[in-house]
């Protein structure tokens, strides 16, 4: 039960981090920032993949993305799950 109560603590430190840097909207923030800030890219509750391959990584209600500069994660697009483009896996067919 101690390891449950680790890893949620990790999350909801992460949640808060991904609050605070959203406060005002969809933000890009460097990975580094985000590190400095304890966040701690490894440990989220779900993945999103949208229709166009894009993933985001679910922090209950808040999503980070990571962006390609040069080759490498550079930042994080920050996000809040209800701006996310809805998908429906029933309705919503790629072949």
């Amino acid at each position: 039960m101690q390891s449950i109560n680790i890893v949620n603590d990790i999350l909801m430190k992460n949640r808060e981090i991904l609050k605070t840097l959203c406060a005002s909207g969809n933000i890009v923030v460097e990975r580094r920032t985000l590190l400095a800030l304890g966040f701690d890219p490894s440990n989220f509750t779900s993945i999103f993949i949208t229709v166009s391959r894009k993933i985001y990584y679910l922090c209950y209600d808040f999503a980070f993305s990571p962006t390609m500069e040069k080759g490498t994660h550079k930042a994080l697009v920050v996000t809040r799950w209800k701006d996310l483009p809805k998908f429906d896996p029933w309705l919503d067919r790629h072949s």
